[in-house]
């Protein structure tokens, strides 16, 4: 459940929560595809291969990670690591 005060949905707190655990997963992986990459570098790599689910940004954050793509394709050519979002 959300802060009291927070702008975090309950639903919206527990689709990141259930979110998180995958993310970190897939970030592991980068890691020990990519040894070399930075945090940021990381971050541009599962941001920038997310499938698009049409939901609004503030809804599903970038959209569904795609472990597949994000390991084949790394970050090369991509950088949508732009800011913290503004919750």
């Amino acid at each position: 459940m959300a802060n009291p005060g927070s702008a975090l949905t309950p639903d919206l707190a527990t689709v990141l929560s259930d979110a998180a655990p995958m993310v970190a997963g897939l970030a592991a992986l980068l890691k020990a595809r990519y040894p070399g990459y930075s945090s940021d570098q990381i971050a541009d790599a599962i941001l920038c291969n997310t499938d698009d689910i049409g939901y609004q940004s503030n809804r599903s954050g970038n959209g569904r990670i795609n472990a597949y793509r994000s390991l084949l394709n790394g970050a090369v050519g991509c950088s949508k690591l732009l800011k913290p979002l503004a919750w």
